[in-house]
This record gives structure tokens, sequence and C-alpha cells, in this order.
């Protein structure tokens, strides 16, 4: 089916209309940073105009920068006051944050009109199978109302409710061209049919806000009836033959405070709150998606401070590769295939192979212009499993050669450090074919074949390149004829003080220092257990054997 899938969108379809016109947001600063939110591509600029941060070079008035001040003081934030955003729901992330988002407010509400907050309790009735495999006491039920719904048939197990409370539908109701009451459709809590004693409602009715309709016997338009469903889940759903099976009853409702950036998409609010203080491992393409629900910046407050790399990490290749696709343009694959794993010659197989057939510090080496080995001649054997990559190697960069986003392991260190590297940084591909006729070092001003330089100079911005004739002649010179020059403290070379980082005997290349250099501890051992990794000294037992677990996770 995937396979499917793919031939699907790839190769049959026969045509396509591209929409290109903005019909919902005509505010051309916030389109610009939607626009970089999609692109993983966030201003600084636009970042700290967000925050309401001082921004070098402004010309704009205090007006305009007040109005891109998106981000708001805290509790207090006077804006959070205007009758748009009392009601405006909270876009958040994932659903935990929506699910106490709505019981929070659904209190609020509650509290500010001084009206009953009552709540529905599902009815869970285990199966007989779930019978004879567990109890299901009155303990193991209260447990059950606290799981997540989307495992227990999209029915909440405890719903709060009040006269005059936004609630959303969480199914289709009523799919006739007249109602279209559908999974999401926001409604407001008019009344109910409610007996003393009873765990909940026999019947809720729902306002739905410009409504023409009206059904036979209720004396308002847009009212409509809900009554609860039933749903059957499973506690072994993830068996592949499931048998614990549990049948639940509850109202299809949840309050409409919060929703997550997924259920959002298609809407268009009045006015939202955002949650963009995501985890790392959160898909970023949640920032568009969230900000782009309404018509205007004015309409968006965000609730909380949020890291720029968050929505600097540049988006994904698939849905750009397959526009080009759809539009008949003609993409280069090996191009696009070598920017997502760079590969290296292995010195002694002589294989052309990708970044992640070598270990870490032979990569370096790769990125450094010199000679490496990959693992299975590294090591002597095939390695058991393949290299996992670090994140911060996987961040894409724009090289200024050849047009082309490439993660950054394809870039020398000193490249991706040098001031500037916007408009200067060079993938390692375009230095080689840049710089093959030629370079000129910066002290004789002379331009000389690669061979008169050392392989890491070729790495390096044009301010810091020296070749090796002048190299020996600073080294024969005085400590008062070295200005303007240094020794790197790592890689030993000579470079121009222009590539240099740190102060006198301590200075560092552009390259090393922001080389990541293995600092282990001497006599400690790390523990083998997954998800603890802490450092222990007891690295050996009493028999003679070495230690790989940590005394805590031993006990365990």
């Amino acid at each position: 089916m995937a396979d499917a899938g793919r031939r699907l969108m790839w190769e049959d379809i026969e045509g396509m209309v591209e929409l290109t016109d903005r019909e919902r947001c005509k505010d051309e600063w916030w389109n610009q940073v939607t626009d970089e939110l999609r692109a993983g591509h966030l201003s600084e600029n636009n970042w700290r105009y967000l925050h309401g941060y001082p921004v070098e070079g402004c010309k704009l008035s205090k007006e305009e920068r007040e109005s891109r001040r998106r981000v708001i003081d805290g509790p207090g934030d006077p804006r959070l006051r205007e009758a748009r955003f009392q009601e405006a729901p909270v876009i958040v992330a994932n659903n935990d944050a929506k699910y106490q988002i709505n019981k929070d407010r659904a209190k609020k509400y509650a509290q500010d009109v001084n009206t009953q907050l009552r709540w529905s309790v599902a009815k869970d009735v285990a199966s007989t199978e779930t019978l004879q495999a567990q109890a299901c006491d009155k303990e193991r039920k209260i447990k059950w109302l606290q799981y997540h719904d989307k495992d227990t048939g999209n029915l909440l197990g405890t719903l709060p409710l009040a006269i005059g409370m936004k609630v959303a539908l969480t199914e289709h109701i009523d799919r006739s061209e007249d109602k279209r009451l559908l999974r999401g459709t926001v409604g407001i809590v008019h009344s109910w049919a409610w007996e003393e004693g009873r765990q909940r409602p026999s019947v809720v009715y729902l306002k739905f806000e410009g409504a023409k309709w009206q059904l036979e016997g209720v004396s308002e338009p847009g009212v409509y009836p809900i009554v609860a469903r039933a749903a059957d889940w499973w506690l072994d759903k993830g068996r592949k033959v499931k048998v614990l099976k549990v049948k639940r009853t509850q109202l299809p409702l949840t309050p409409a405070y919060a929703m997550t950036a997924h259920a959002s998409q298609g809407k268009t609010l009045a006015a939202v709150l955002l949650d963009l203080n995501v985890d790392k491992k959160m898909d970023p393409t949640i920032g568009p998606v969230a900000a782009t629900r309404v018509r205007s910046r004015h309409d968006v407050l965000i609730l909380r401070p949020f890291p720029d790399w968050l929505f600097q990490r540049t988006a994904s290749d698939g849905p750009e590769l397959l526009l080009q696709k759809l539009r008949g343009e003609v993409i280069d694959w090996a191009a696009y295939r070598e920017a997502r794993k760079p590969t290296a010659s292995c010195q002694k197989c002589r294989q052309l192979l990708p970044l992640d057939a070598f270990e870490h510090k032979q990569w370096e080496r790769v990125r450094a212009n010199n000679l490496a080995s990959c693992m299975t001649c590294w090591q002597g054997k095939p390695p058991s499993h393949r290299r996992r990559l670090e994140p911060d190697s996987l961040h894409k960069h724009k090289c200024c050669g050849c047009n082309t986003m490439k993660i950054a392991d394809a870039f020398p260190r000193a490249q991706l450090a040098q001031p500037d590297a916007d408009m200067m940084r060079h993938c390692l591909k375009c230095l080689q074919v840049k710089r093959a006729e030629g370079m000129q070092c910066r002290k004789c001003l002379m331009t000389k074949k690669p061979a008169k330089f050392t392989p890491a100079m070729m790495t390096m911005p044009a301010s810091g390149i020296l070749c090796i004739d002048c190299q020996d002649a600073v080294k024969k010179q005085t400590n008062r004829q070295w200005k303007g020059f240094f020794t790197c403290q790592v890689c030993r070379q000579i470079f121009p003080s222009a590539v240099g980082t740190g102060k006198d005997q301590k200075r560092t290349c552009s390259s090393c220092s922001s080389r990541e250099i293995d600092k282990r501890e001497k006599g400690l051992q790390t523990c083998r257990s997954k998800g603890c990794k802490r450092k222990f000294a007891d690295g050996w037992s009493k028999d003679g054997k070495r230690q790989r677990y940590c005394p805590e996770c031993r006990v365990r």
C-alpha cells in the first residue's frame, strides 16, 4: 500500500492546480512571518519583533513595532482582556496540553459567569474476556476515566459542562446539507435534561450560531439535541488480535477552548492564542499551520517566549520536491541525495560512501579536507549497525556556490563559523572545485596551486588562507613579528588572526573552536542502561568483571 501511495502521488497524477493567491490573510508582514515558519528559516529580526526585543537598524515607527509584538508579557497583559481573545481558542502542539487547558478554561468560564459547572462521567462496561483477564473494580474504572480519549473511542472520561459554554463535536452528528454538523463543529450549551443523581445528562441541547434551520418542536433556530453514544475500545489495542474490549457510553462532546495544530487545519478563526514553545522533537510545521488560521497579526497572541532555533531547522524536503515534480520541473536527484547524505572516498577501500558509513571522528577529517577511513576499514569488520547522526549535524544551510540546501555535515566547520556565513558559506564540494585552480595567500598575496597549501586551508574563509611557505616564514620570526598571525592550539597550524578565537596562547582556528572535543573524565564509566547514562566510579566488580551499569540500575 505504501508503494501504491508513492506511485499515486509521484507518477500517476495527470494534472494539478496550484493556488497562489492568499485569500485568508492580507497582512503582508504576517504573511512574511508564516512563510519563514513554513520554510524553517524564521529570521532573527522577525523573531525579535515578535518578542518585542530591540532590532538593530530598525526604522519602523513605534506603532508598527508595537503591532509586531505578539508575545504576551504575562497573565496581566492588557491584550488578553480584549473581547476577541476572551473566547479565542488556544492552539497547542499535543493533546495533553489541550485537555488541561480545556478543563481549566471551562472552570474559569463557570466562575466568570457565576454558573454551575457539572461533570458528565462516562460509563465503562467490560466484556466477559476483560473480566476474566483482570479485576475491573471501582479503582480500575476510575483509572480508565483518565485515559486518553484517542484510546477510548474518542469519548472523554469526564466532560465538563456549563450553560453557555462552548463545546465541539467529537464525531459527525448530522451530514445533511443544511446542517453539516461534523466533527469539530463548535456550538454553545443551550440547555440539558439531567435527572438528579445521574452521572450523565440524557440529552444536551446545543445552539449553533448563525444556523437558519430549525427542528420541529424546538422554539429557536440552530438548536440540536445531542445524546450519549456508545463506542468500543480495547485495553490490549497494541496486540494483533484484540480481545480485552470495553464499551464506553458518553456524550460526543469536548470543550472548545483549545485544539491541536493538526485539528485546526482548514479553519479560519476570529482570534487565536498560540503556544510555539514546543519540544524539539515536535514537527516544526505546527508553527505555520497554527499561525495561518487568522486574517491579520492583530488576531494572534503568543502565550510565551520561544527560542528562535525551533523554527530555523528548515522544512522537510518532501513537500517541496513533490510540488516541483507536479509542476513538471526537472529535479537533480543526484544533487538532492548529495545534499542529504554527502559522500566521501575511503582512503583504503577507495569506495565512494555516504557520511553514515564513517565514524564521527573520521567524518570530521573529511570536513577538514583530510583523508579518512570508513567504519569497515577502520574497525577491520563490517559495522553491526549504522551510525546515528547527531540532530545538529542534520540542520540545513544554503551553499552560496551551488545554491542548494545541505545538511551541516556537508560543510567545513570554518565555513559555518565565519562572519556573514549566509553570504559566504560554501560546501566542501564547491570549495574543492572553486579552489582547484588556485588560492590566494593572505600574507604574500600570491595565487598558488592547492599543493602549496595544507589540506585544511581549502576549507577556510578567504581571509584565513596561508600558504606553506608563509607559515614557515612566520615560524622563523620573533614573537613581536607574529602580529596578525597565531598558532592553533588544536591543529598546530598557523593562521591569520581573522579566523582565530580566544586570546594569547589559547587561540584556536574557526574550524577547531567549533569542533566537539572528547573530554572523558578519567576513571569514570557511563551506565549502559537505556535512559540513564549516569557516570559512576566503581567500574569493576569484586570478581574482576567490568561493571556495565551504575549502582542504581544494578539494584533495579
